[in-house]
């Protein structure tokens, strides 16, 4: 379930526009990626889950949270998703990070990638 144009521009309004582009850029991404994902209200930002019952360690897509200078991807396990162009950054066990400060500057097909990649992971396999 999406949430409707209404909420997600809402949540974006106090947000700089060059911002606000990035967030839904990236939001059609996952879209692209996964279109029957679960959008939901998240600590701060926007998770994204492959159905409605999904948890945090099974099932999250990613994590969106926009701010002021940049927006925030966050995979629960990035640390094992396919990254030749070394987006991703931490140092935690699995959680991996991707800061995206301009918008011209996202591969956007390499971002649908880590999407899917994402929502095909099966964390099982991880404990």
């Amino acid at each position: 379930m999406r949430l409707t144009n209404r909420e997600i521009q809402r949540f974006l309004e106090r947000y700089p526009i060059e911002i606000q582009e990035i967030f839904l850029g990236v939001r059609d991404c996952i879209f692209a990626a996964v279109p029957e994902a679960w959008e939901r209200p998240k600590m701060g930002g926007l998770a994204y889950y492959l159905t409605e019952d999904s948890t945090p360690l099974k099932g999250m897509i990613c994590h969106l949270v926009p701010k002021s200078d940049e927006v925030e991807i966050g995979f629960i396990f990035g640390a094992f998703l396919p990254d030749p162009c070394g987006w991703l950054v931490g140092s935690q066990k699995a959680k991996r990070r991707l800061h995206l400060t301009d918008y011209d500057a996202v591969d956007w097909d390499y971002l649908v990638g880590l999407m899917r990649a994402s929502a095909e992971m099966d964390p099982s396999k991880f404990f």
